[in-house]
C-alpha cells in the first residue's frame, strides 16, 4: 500500500516483506511477562520454545482479483515451498471479509477451508503464517476489496473514484464516513468481533498460525479544521486503540495463544509518532508499514537523508513502552530510481539491526 494521501502511483507494487529484528548472539535476553517473549536491552521479541529471540523474514500472499469459488486461486502450494527454499519463514496471508461473510452472519466454510489449505502448506514447508484481515479503500463498495457491502454506510455521500491515485479516495467524504460508521455503530461493531471470531475459531489452534494482523491500514473520519496528523493522533489514541482491544478480547474468547498484530495509521511513515494506547493483551505486537512516500512521485531517494532515521524514531517509542514485538507488515518504494538499491539495503538493514 502507499503511504501517504493525494500522490502519483508507485511505479511497482513494492514486494513487501516482514522482519523481526535479531538478537544478537552474545546478548543477555531476559524472560519477559510472557514465555513466548524475550527483552534485550529496550527491545522486545518474540521468542521460540528455548527463550531465543526469533527473527522473521517473509514475503505477503495476497489474491486481489479471485473471489467467490475462486478465492486465492493465484496462491499455491509452489510459493510456501519457493518461500522456504530461499530461507524464508514467514507469511502475511491476506484474506477479504467480504468474501468470508457475503451477507450478514452467513461464513463461507469453503473460505475457511482454503485458508487452512494453506496453513497446511506453510506447516509442511515450516512457514509461520499471519492472517491479515485486509481492506483497500474500505472495500467492495468503493471498487476495491475488504468490508463487506453489507456493513458500508457512507450516507449517500458521492464517491469520486480516482484510478491514477487510488490512495486519495481515503478521502472522499463517503469512504470516511462508511469507516465512521463501521467504528461507531453497534450492530458493525458486533459484525467486525464476530468476524474475527470466526476467523479464530476456525483456524486459531493450527500449528503455522503465529497470529492475527487485526486490520490493514485502518483509516478514519477527519473533523472539521483537522489535518492528517491531528486526525491520527485523535483517531489513533481514542477509537482506533479501543477497536484494536476489542478485535482482540474476541479473539481471546477461543485461542489464547496466538499474537494479534496492531498497525498504527499510515502518518508513522512520515516519521510520525503514533498515538496508540496500550493494548491489553499478552500476546500484541506492533505492526508498522515502512514506506518512502516521496518516491512514489518520482523523487530518488536520497542515502544521506533523514527518511530511514525518522522512521525509526517514529516507530520506536511505542513499542518499547508496551513491551511489544515488531514486525513491519509491509515496505517499498519505487524500483525504478537511480538510488532504489540503496534503498532497499538500507531499509533490510534498518529492519535487521539489534
Amino acid at each position: 500500500m502507499r503511504l501517504t494521501s493525494r500522490v502519483a502511483p508507485a511505479a511497482l507494487a513494492a514486494v513487501a516483506v516482514l522482519l523481526l529484528g535479531v538478537l544478537p548472539a552474545q546478548a543477555q535476553a531476559r524472560p519477559d511477562r510472557s514465555p513466548d517473549r524475550v527483552t534485550v536491552g529496550d527491545r522486545t521479541y518474540i521468542a521460540d520454545g528455548q527463550g531465543r529471540a526469533l527473527q522473521w523474514r517473509g514475503f505477503n500472499l495476497a489474491d486481489k482479483s479471485s473471489r467467490g469459488a475462486n478465492a486465492f486461486a493465484d496462491i499455491h502450494e509452489s510459493d510456501l515451498k519457493d518461500m522456504a527454499a530461499r530461507g524464508f519463514n514467514l507469511a502475511r496471508l491476506a484474506f477479504f471479509w467480504d468474501d468470508l461473510e457475503p451477507s450478514p452472519g452467513h461464513y463461507d466454510r469453503g473460505y475457511l477451508a482454503k485458508m487452512r489449505r494453506i496453513l497446511d502448506w506453510a506447516d509442511r514447508y515450516h512457514v509461520k503464517v499471519v492472517l491479515d484481515a485486509h481492506q483497500d479503500v474500505y472495500g467492495p463498495h468503493f471498487g476495491s476489496r475488504g468490508i463487506p457491502d453489507w456493513a458500508t454506510r457512507d450516507e449517500g455521500l458521492p464517491f469520486t473514484p480516482i484510478p491514477d491515485d487510488w490512495f486519495s479516495e481515503y478521502f472522499e467524504p463517503s469512504v470516511q464516513t462508511a469507516f465512521d460508521h463501521l467504528y461507531k455503530d453497534a450492530d458493525l461493531r458486533a459484525a467486525h468481533a464476530r468476524m474475527w471470531l470466526t476467523v479464530a475459531s476456525a483456524l486459531g489452534g493450527h500449528p503455522a498460525l503465529l497470529g492475527y494482523d487485526l486490520m490493514n491500514e485502518p483509516f478514519a473520519k477527519f473533523l472539521e479544521g483537522e489535518d492528517l496528523p491531528a486526525a491520527a493522533a485523535r483517531f489513533e489514541s481514542t477509537e482506533l486503540t479501543e477497536l484494536w482491544n476489542r478485535l482482540a478480547r474476541a479473539i481471546r474468547l477461543v485461542d489464547h495463544r496466538s499474537w494479534v498484530f496492531v498497525e498504527p495509521t499510515v502518518i508513522v511513515g512520515v516519521g510520525v509518532p503514533t498515538r496508540l494506547g496500550r493494548i491489553d493483551d499478552p500476546h500484541a505486537g506492533y505492526a508498522p508499514h515502512f514506506y518512502e512516500s516521496s518516491m512514489e512521485t518520482g523523487s530518488d531517494y536520497d542515502p544521506n537523508g533523514t527518511f530511514i532515521p525518522a522512521y525509526e524514531a517514529a516507530i520506536s517509542d511505542y513499542p518499547t513502552r508496551n513491551r511489544m514485538p515488531v514486525i513491519v507488515g509491509e515496505w517499498g518504494g519505487n524500483p525504478y530510481v537511480p538510488h532504489a538499491s540503496q534503498f532497499v539495503n538500507d531499509m533490510t538493514a534498518s529492519m535487521d539491526g539489534p
